[in-house]
């Protein structure tokens, strides 16, 4: 390489040298990056951190700060809390408080069902497994359809509490609230106890599938996410065990105003954009729903 081909490659390393090193401490920085964590809870509310704040700022205590290592809810509004563990390292909360936000025990329910779906897909279940066993264990008869059990499942290990079928009754405040039951027949006697039928879905509540004609009870599926189209007409979303062995999720239009036992129906072709996700066929033409079981109220309620 000639002399002068030697002093412009040095010329361009060193005119070059302060992006790599940019480029290398942008690396650095984003090592330790931690993006903000949203937080949509209601006005007295305790929800509990992974580990328990070394120390904690929060701009505004009157809605939202620390306390005994978990956010403490006080009146709606808006809140950014920083944590700092025993590393140094900083967590952000944006904490939206609000009094018709859907229950953190109830979001804790739908996001267990939803990982239970989604760690076992295409996974076929016999009728002992683990949503059986925590009904009733490993005795010789314990197996059964396992639909109820599935639901009551995630409601139990994301800590609602829970009353058995034949002593449950009303609880103040709308507060999060199941049924230790499996049995379909027995999850709807429970929430008849507590006076918690519905006919209005909201995410979080089960609804209960009929067969026209047969059964009222035949089937149970946790509500995952509604939209209500105004005129008395909603999108709802579910995730439901034992279908066909399985874990599913179901996308379908449920029509309120209808009193025939003709009120789901599969969404039209050209609103059917998640075929890679949800069922959007109903489970049997002679099916249809029977009501919805509440978790939760809202506060107007």
């Amino acid at each position: 390489m000639s002399p002068f081909k030697r002093i412009l490659a040095l010329v361009m390393c060193i005119c070059l040298l302060p992006l790599c090193v940019a480029g290398e401490e942008e690396d650095e920085e984003n090592i330790f990056a931690y993006p903000n964590i949203p937080v949509e809870l209601r006005p007295g509310d305790l929800y509990a951190l992974p580990e328990a704040p070394v120390s904690w700022s929060s701009d505004a205590p009157e809605v939202a700060q620390i306390e005994d290592g978990a956010i403490r809810t006080r009146n709606e509004g808006f809140a950014t809390i920083v944590c700092v563990n025993t590393e140094g390292l900083e967590t952000l909360y944006d904490v939206t408080v609000d009094e018709n936000a859907l229950p953190f025990l109830i979001r804790g329910a739908i996001d267990l069902a939803l990982s239970e779906w989604e760690e076992n897909l295409g996974k076929t279940f016999t009728d002992r497994n683990k949503y059986t066993r925590w009904y009733c264990g490993n005795g010789q008869g314990c197996h059964f359809g396992w639909c109820g059990g599935f639901v009551g499942y995630c409601l139990d290990k994301a800590g609602v509490p829970m009353d058995d079928y034949t002593v449950s009754c009303p609880h103040e405040g709308g507060v999060p609230y199941a049924v230790f039951a499996a049995g379909v027949g027995k999850i709807l006697k429970g929430y008849t106890k507590m006076e918690r039928l519905s006919e209005i879905p909201r995410p979080g509540y089960l609804v209960i599938y009929g067969q026209r004609k047969r059964y009222d009870t035949i089937h149970v599926g946790m509500i995952t996410d509604v939209t209500d189209r105004g005129d008395g007409t909603y999108v709802i979303k579910t995730v439901e065990g034992n279908v066909s062995s399985r874990i599913k999720r179901y996308c379908y239009l449920f029509d309120s105003a209808n009193t025939d036992q003709h009120n789901y129906s599969a969404l039209p072709d050209e609103e059917w954009t998640e075929q890679d996700i949800y069922q959007y066929k109903i489970h049997q033409k002679d099916w249809f729903i029977y009501t919805f079981c509440a978790t939760w109220l809202p506060e107007e309620s």
